[in-house]
């Protein structure tokens, strides 16, 4: 019998194998990165199919298999698709994906990283941002990204970003400090060698 992990994820890649199977990577918040197949999925009576499209917020239930993690059942929260659409948002949204993707491997649950994906999709979904505002905002989260992924040190400045709320007041703030925060963002991404 095996055990049946209860989490939450985002859906940040779905490839297609087999004749009606996917591959999955799912940020989750309690297993961190995991890959899972789901068997079925595209056939048109898969219950799966709409909690698990892409860029999905989900509960999702796995079991860890010999060789792989296995999607058992899913139910779609909500979707961030819509980011990905958006003329405004979608560089930013893909950025943020591939970002992490890149430097998030791993079954270590990062719930601060989770967190702050989430508080991020949020405020992109419900807020208006001038273009202005958005490269402000994108140096912010990408910051917080590298901060929580353990490639930024921890500094009273660093610090401060990462636990003001998401809002027009630290955009405000980012965008006094942006040029630092860039050669902050550029020092650690060379760093890390990827």
């Amino acid at each position: 019998m095996h055990h049946i992990y209860h989490t939450t994820g985002i859906i940040f890649d779905a490839r297609e194998t087999g004749e009606a199977n996917k591959f999955l990577t799912i940020l989750t918040r309690e297993e961190g990165m995991v890959r899972a197949a789901a068997q079925g999925i595209r056939h048109g009576k898969s219950k799966l199919r709409f909690a698990l499209q892409d860029f999905s917020y989900a509960k999702i239930d796995l079991v860890r298999g010999r060789d792989v993690w296995r999607v058992t059942s899913a139910q779609p929260i909500s979707s961030f698709l819509s980011l990905s659409l958006s003329r405004d948002t979608a560089p930013l949204f893909k950025n943020i994906i591939k970002l992490v993707g890149r430097l998030y491997d791993g079954e270590s649950p990062n719930e601060a990283l989770f967190d702050h994906l989430m508080e991020t999709f949020t405020a992109l979904s419900e807020k208006k941002f001038t273009a202005t505002d958005l490269k402000h905002f994108e140096v912010v989260v990408v910051l917080r990204i590298l901060y929580h992924l353990g490639y930024l040190a921890h500094t009273k400045e660093n610090d401060a970003l990462v636990r003001s709320p998401l809002d027009g007041r630290l955009i405000e703030e980012a965008a006094k400090v942006r040029a630092e925060m860039l050669t902050a963002i550029n020092q650690s991404l060379r760093e890390t060698q990827l």
